[in-house]
């Protein structure tokens, strides 16, 4: 909750840019929390950005929201993805591998990719 305001000041700024899109965060946790732990803080976040976006009457800008393992493992959200409008899953692998990110139902993101 400590960054709600954060968000609020760029949908405040940003609030009629067409073509800016909000990423959450970087690789949350690292290894160390749960799926439903990352989840529930990408929820608060893009909820707190739809409240602001809705206060101003504007329309949904595209979230990015991330994983576990250093956002390298999305596959929580192919089977509880995050039941909001305009959201994108990021990934980062190294290297990417098709399995990683490869679901039917998200939208996805290659947000870093290299070899090892």
């Amino acid at each position: 909750m400590g960054t709600d305001p954060l968000y609020v000041a760029l949908v405040d700024s940003f609030a009629n840019s067409k073509f800016v899109l909000f990423g959450l965060t970087n690789e949350p946790g690292g290894n160390l929390l749960s799926n439903a732990t990352i989840a529930a803080s990408m929820r608060h976040a893009v909820d707190t950005i739809r409240a602001e976006e809705d206060r101003l009457g504007v329309p949904h800008h595209i979230i990015s929201v991330q994983g576990q393992t250093w956002t390298s493992d999305i596959s929580f959200y192919g089977t509880t993805p995050i039941a909001r409008d305009n959201i994108v899953y990021e990934v980062h692998g190294y290297p990417p591998t098709t399995a990683s990110y490869t679901y039917s139902n998200l939208p996805v993101i290659i947000g870093e990719y290299g070899s090892l």
